[in-house]
């Protein structure tokens, strides 16, 4: 009795499940969301929505009129589906009646059936063989360790096996003295409108800007997954001594004096223009950028210095703004936004100095991918 043309709908979603049950996409959401996507919607027959643009407006939270030329995330991330497709029936296979395909330039996913392709291999089997060997030898190719662009970027720090300093801002809190708070009491309709600024007093270790704490929980879980141990500490609970025992990384800039002492003379620097901060190129003095006028954008400075007048690696990551540090901590730690910034870099230079300047932006709750606004490298 031959099978169908085709499995039914019920047995592609069954192996859907094995697949997305299986190890190579347990720990994987994103790919799971993606092949869920397109198994679904080929399944409904919707070809409109297995378009790059659907794609990336659907799963990866791009604005509906993004530029697919530019952003190159739905086809990075169906490259790496079909990885871990192959690893997946490569290993398993043999368990397998139906096997789901997405074949190179394609979104539309198709359903075949194992027996079936298995008939073709004992009628071409020499051809097979010799395809087989080049298939395996290009699964292992694909899926050999290599170093991402965060990886390579990370080098200097990664490479020391003492705690990663992060050392966040400590951003200006005011707050009424206890002396002032018992004279009028817990009930504020009972204080005054206004009060000399004598009666306040600086809150310094209990507030971090919100920008700044995203950050600090994404660098620091990026370094834990690459199993290196961190040790938070504030900018002003951090000694120029300490610094020359550990490599840092500085998140924020204005409160936090350590980003402003280590970049002060490299060539982009945090200043201030009437009574707004900019960033300032010092081999060019009427050249500063400011923060454009809203809450969504914001321009972000990295500097990564290989052996700092501290004598350690040293990585700064700071916007203008609260906007511009969280850009900064998804830049620091995800080799999609990474990528094309250091796609024109000089080739050496994993093993130079270096700054960015970006310009983010939030889509939703989501920093969006940054774009190159200058570089330098020594």
């Amino acid at each position: 009795m031959q099978p169908a043309e085709r499995p039914t709908d019920a047995e592609v979603r069954l192996e859907l499940d094995r697949i997305l049950n299986s190890p190579g996409f347990r720990n994987a959401p994103r790919a799971q969301e993606f092949l869920r996507y397109v198994v679904s919607h080929a399944l409904q027959g919707d070809l409109d929505g297995l378009k790059e643009r659907s794609i990336g407006i659907e799963i990866f939270e791009r604005a509906p009129d993004y530029d697919t030329g530019a952003d190159s995330i739905v086809r990075v991330k169906a490259s790496e589906l079909r990885k871990r497709l192959a690893q997946f029936y490569l290993e398993n296979g043999q368990e397998s009646k139906v096997q789901i395909v997405l074949s190179s330039g394609s979104y539309v996913p198709e359903f075949r059936w194992m027996k079936q392709a298995a008939e073709r291999t004992a009628r071409w089997w020499p051809i097979v063989a010799i395809v087989s060997v080049l298939v395996l030898a290009g699964i292992w190719w694909m899926n050999r360790p290599t170093a991402s662009a965060a990886d390579l970027f990370w080098e200097p720090v990664l490479g020391q096996r003492v705690p990663v300093v992060l050392c966040v801002a400590h951003p200006a809190v005011y707050q009424l003295s206890m002396e002032v708070r018992e004279q009028f009491g817990a009930d504020r309709a009972n204080w005054p409108k206004s009060l000399a600024t004598d009666l306040l007093q600086r809150d310094p270790a209990h507030f971090v800007g919100v920008g700044d704490a995203l950050t600090l929980a994404r660098v620091a879980a990026f370094l834990a997954s690459k199993g290196h141990a961190t040790e938070i500490r504030t900018g002003n609970d951090l000694s120029f001594a300490e610094l020359r025992n550990s490599p840092a990384v500085l998140i924020g800039a204005f409160t936090n004096q350590w980003t402003m002492e280590m970049t002060k003379e490299m060539r982009f620097v945090f200043d201030r223009v009437g009574t707004g901060w900019v960033l300032r190129d010092q081999h060019s003095a009427d050249q500063y950028w400011q923060k454009p006028a809203g809450e969504t954008s914001d321009y972000v400075l990295i500097s990564r210095v290989v052996d700092s007048k501290s004598g350690q690696a040293i990585v700064t990551a700071a916007g203008l703004g609260h906007l511009g540090t969280q850009v900064a901590g998804e830049f620091l730690t995800q080799s999609d936004a990474m990528g094309p910034v250091l796609r024109d870099a000089p080739p050496d230079w994993r093993k130079r100095n270096a700054q960015w300047i970006l310009a983010g932006e939030l889509i939703g709750r989501t920093a969006g991918p940054p774009r190159l606004v200058a570089s330098h490298y020594w």
